[in-house]
């Protein structure tokens, strides 16, 4: 127990005899690498402070962003009025503008697209035809007992009304002919009777012209005056039948004719005159009826 005492005693003077020396001749080196350590120190501290003054050069500071950027297209003086790229200011559309064509200036009366105005729409005039009346009562040649009164040459169906003239019935048999030189062709396939001052429109198997004749026969003896019942001819004088009808006293002279107005179709008689003759009739325009 003793022994380990001293012992102890012993390690303990020996350690404390080493940290003595430690103070005694290792002072310098200690505060040397105290040094050290602080010069370490410090140029750490400076490290980071280099790398503190790197991070100041904050990329998005103000001065990046100053009215005059060139990428600020957006500031208020790029949209003031009177820039280019301003097509929608009010002194854009102030009236007078050659855009503006519904300006109630442009629609005053006179304006030469006014075309609706109340003078432009004066009723027309009626150009209706002037129809010549139908005779009450028609007058032949001497002995005459039917006329042709009227003929229609111009309408797909070319037609003529017969009328007796004589004081006692006519009839029209199967026989009757019609005659417009080369043209023939029956009247009727019945016979019909007709009353005095009585007529009868007739649709006619032979073609007939705007200047052409027409003869009416009993027979088909053609060349006989004593044969042949009524005669026209109009727009010229023609050179068929007429002669007979003149013989016969049915019609007034180889050269009468009917005159033909420009357009018209056809002829009436008026009864102004005999029907054996061309004073008598007058022509018709296509609106205008026949009976």
């Amino acid at each position: 127990m003793r022994s380990r005492l001293v012992t102890g005693v012993s390690c303990l003077v020996l350690i404390l005899g080493a940290c003595g020396d430690d103070d005694d001749g290792g002072g310098a080196d200690t505060t040397v690498q105290d040094t050290q350590i602080a010069d370490t120190a410090t140029d750490a501290v400076a490290t980071d402070t280099v790398v503190a003054d790197t991070a100041v050069a904050d990329t998005a500071a103000p001065v990046d962003t100053v009215a005059a950027d060139t990428a600020d297209t957006a500031t208020p003086e790029d949209t003031e009025p009177g820039d280019t790229a301003d097509t929608a200011t009010p002194e854009d559309t102030e009236p007078g503008d050659t855009a503006d064509t519904a300006t109630p200036e442009d629609t005053e009366p006179g304006d030469t697209a006014d075309t609706a105005a109340p003078e432009d729409t004066t009723p027309p005039q009626d150009t209706a035809p002037a129809c010549a009346s139908r005779a009450t009562t028609l007058a032949g040649g001497s002995g005459q007992k039917v006329v042709i009164e009227a003929v229609r040459f111009g309408a797909s169906t070319d037609v003529a009304i017969v009328r007796n003239v004589s004081a006692s019935p006519v009839t029209i048999t199967s026989a009757w002919q019609w005659c417009s030189i080369p043209d023939y062709g029956g009247v009727t396939a019945a016979s019909v009777t007709l009353q005095p001052q009585e007529s009868m429109q007739f649709t006619l198997p032979i073609p007939i012209g705007a200047a052409d004749e027409l003869a009416l026969y009993h027979s088909s003896t053609y060349g006989s005056s004593t044969d042949v019942e009524a005669f026209v001819q109009w727009g010229s004088a023609q050179s068929g039948r007429v002669g007979t009808a003149v013989t016969a006293g049915y019609w007034s002279a180889n050269a009468d004719f009917i005159a033909i107005e420009a357009g018209d179709d056809g002829f009436i008689a008026t009864g102004a005159a005999s029907a054996a003759g061309p004073g008598g009739f007058e022509s018709v325009a296509p609106a205008c009826p026949l009976q």
